[in-house]
């Protein structure tokens, strides 16, 4: 086909037949030097394996790469790489190829093309490392039409490597060791530090740099009686490169004026020894708390002085705040003041004296005029029955309970607790639903939003 194209190009460009059938056989003998090669055996093919440390840990992680070499050679595009160490001996990264490279030397097409991988040992003991290459070569097509090279798989088997893989050391292996191995930084970060008694505390640990890291140990803290702790949890992963990982610390006491150092400990296998990285310790400063406490829960008897308070905030005389007792007092209904209950008895005697007129009706007058009437009543009042407690079931749950004002501002949190997450804010002032009561807590509805309040800060609204 090149030959064709070269002749065809010089017939547009007026070479003269002698000429034109010169510049055909130098083209002919251009094509037919890679067929001389193979034919002379004078073309090679060669591979080799190459691995960055022949001694090595279990869980290090190592840099595999396979080369091909072709002289007087070229390569194809396909290659298959077969019988590497079992994966319960290795895991190995995705195979990536580096950039090829080709030159002419002496006369000769010189080629090469390089695969890299990952290889982490799982397991000690000594590997060989040979692996079955089938390597697509060009080789000549003797057709005259078409393209003067076909693409053909030649198996070949590189020169074996040995790795020698050795457990991680026992001696000097610290307490905490985390389990990963390679070389990594270690930050950590405390937010906030300007803390109240049962504030949360968040400390983000942040592991980074090469290596394994799976299954590890997070960075640890011994913060002593004076803290709540919480297990830490993994917020964010990049396999072998990183590991972000959070935990809540609650301070108990003022006591608790310094947070303890962080620390982390791995192996090295470069340095080959353990390496503890430690941040910390982290000065707290304390603050008087924002809410003001209330009293603790009591289902007891508890005779309250009215007395009257003045609201932080509109300086107005409000009413005294609500006792538990009042509390319960406060969400708990009289039927007889409640409208949907007399609202639901008189659908309730509608429907029965449908039902006890309507076939007397038709008994005594023989007209099914009137039992149909009857029967589309007894259904109508039906349906605003089932209405009427669908829509009460909802009120109640959305709206149950008197409303209450909020006498002190404060915030409004998840769950009958202290220590539990804030919700939202509540101003002095703003009516609220008590929709039920826990101890020393109300929960209440508010602006389309619920949670749970001190019932210190409520009072009955007027």
């Amino acid at each position: 086909m090149r030959i064709r194209t070269q002749i065809a190009e010089m017939r547009q460009d007026g070479y003269s037949p002698a000429r034109r059938t010169a510049a055909a056989v130098a083209a002919f003998v251009a094509c037919m030097l890679p067929m001389a090669a193979f034919a002379q055996g004078t073309a090679q093919l060669s591979a080799r394996v190459d691995i960055d440390h022949d001694r090595t840990y279990v869980h290090d992680t190592l840099n595999l790469t396979i080369s091909v070499f072709g002289n007087g050679i070229r390569l194809g595009r396909s290659i298959r790489i077969d019988d590497l160490p079992g994966k319960d001996l290795f895991r190995y990264g995705e195979f990536k190829e580096l950039q090829p490279s080709r030159a002419v030397v002496g006369g000769r097409l010189t080629e090469s093309r390089h695969f890299t991988c990952t290889a982490i040992p799982l397991t000690e003991g000594t590997f060989k490392i040979q692996p079955s290459l089938h390597v697509g070569v060009m080789e000549p097509d003797l057709a005259f039409f078409g393209d003067p090279f076909r693409e053909r798989a030649v198996q070949m088997t590189p020169p074996a490597t040995n790795v020698l893989v050795a457990p991680l050391p026992q001696k000097d292996r610290p307490a905490n060791f985390s389990g990963a191995v390679g070389q990594f930084d270690f930050a950590l970060d405390i937010s906030p530090t300007d803390v109240a008694v049962g504030s949360l505390i968040t400390a983000t640990m942040k592991v980074a740099g090469n290596g394994y890291l799976d299954d590890i140990v997070p960075p640890a803290s011994s913060p002593g009686r004076d803290f709540k702790v919480y297990e830490p949890r993994k917020i964010s992963e990049k396999p072998g490169q990183e590991l972000v990982f959070q935990q809540i610390i609650i301070p108990q006491s003022t006591n608790a004026a310094m947070l303890p150092a962080f620390s982390f400990s791995f192996f090295n296998p470069r340095a080959e020894k353990y390496q503890t990285l430690t941040r910390g310790p982290t000065r707290l400063v304390f603050h008087p708390p924002k809410t003001i406490d209330h009293q603790p829960a009591s289902f007891t008897n508890v005779q309250r002085t009215a007395t009257t308070r003045t609201n932080l905030v509109t300086s107005q005389p409000v009413s005294s705040p609500l006792s538990n007792r009042e509390a319960f007092e406060l969400i708990r209904k009289e039927p007889a003041k409640d409208p949907w209950t007399w609202i639901s008895l008189l659908l309730l005697l509608a429907i029965a004296l449908v039902l006890f007129t309507g076939p007397r009706l038709y008994a005594r007058s023989g007209k099914r005029v009137l039992a149909r009437l009857a029967a589309v009543a007894f259904i109508t009042l039906l349906l605003a029955g089932l209405g009427a407690g669908l829509f009460h079931s909802v009120s109640r749950v959305l709206f149950s309970g008197a409303t209450a004002t909020v006498v002190r501002a404060g915030k409004v949190r998840f769950a009958p607790s202290e220590l539990a997450l804030e919700s939202f804010e509540l101003a002095a002032g703003t009516k609220v639903y008590v929709q039920t009561v826990h101890g020393g807590w109300a929960k209440i509805a508010a602006n389309g939003k619920r949670g749970w309040a001190p019932i210190s800060s409520l009072t009955r609204s007027r």
